[in-house]
Parts: C-alpha cells; structure tokens; sequence
C-alpha cells in the first residue's frame, strides 16, 4: 500500500480492502492488520499488512454496497460506516487473472475505465 506525502493515510490497527466493482457497489477482499509502516521517497508512505485468518470463504464473495458521501479516498470506520450493508454473496469467488493480451479480452466499457483510470495490472473474473 502507499500513501500519501508526510502523512499516514491509515493511523489505525486494522484495514478492510474493498475493491470498486460498479456505481456503490465494492467487493471484500479481506481484512487486514497493519504491521507497521516507512517512508519510501518523499511522496510515499508503504505499510506492511497482514490477511486476518478465518476470512477465506469470504473474500471475493461478498459483495458490499456504500453510497459515497464525498471524495474521501480513504474511508474511516468510525466516521463512514453508515451505509454499509453486504448486499450480495456471490455462491463462488471471483478472482484475478493475469492480463491475457489485448486480442484475447471481452470486458465491458465500464470495466475497461476502471483498469485504465486505476492503471489495473489485472481484472476480476466470475
């Protein structure tokens, strides 16, 4: 994870990871201890995490939905947590392919926004 310039972004134990899939709806990807943190160049902070155990059945399965209130990029628990609900769980996980090469994808518009404006290495897969 980075951060921001001179400021940690997380000043918390614990993360929850969520990943955008469409207009206020995120998928789960795990909850995650914070084990510390350094700076690495003058514009980033990394911070060293660890997966909680007991959540695999869980992760990529359900799905969260969040309307957000702002711009925040990162959102506090105390202060955002209204509004969250689980809205679906998905019978299986999805999961991370490699790219597959330009001539082999069959991805929706909204999908390819996303991996362009978030310069995603990989995609989410059913």
């Amino acid at each position: 994870m980075a951060g921001t310039p001179n400021r940690r972004n997380f000043p918390c134990d614990m993360v929850i990871g969520l990943i955008e899939l469409r207009r206020n709806k995120q998928l789960f990807a795990g909850v995650y201890k914070i084990l510390g943190h350094q700076k690495k160049g003058e514009k980033h902070i990394e911070y060293s995490t660890e997966l909680l155990s007991g959540q695999d059945e869980l992760i990529g399965r359900i799905v969260v939905h969040h309307e957000r209130k702002g711009r925040a990029a990162y959102l506090k628990g105390h202060l955002n947590m209204e509004g969250f609900y689980i809205s679906e769980i998905l019978p299986k996980n999805l999961s991370v392919e490699e790219f597959p090469g330009y001539n082999s994808v069959s991805i929706s518009f909204r999908k390819l926004q996303i991996i362009i404006n978030q310069n995603v290495q990989s995609f989410l897969c059913q």
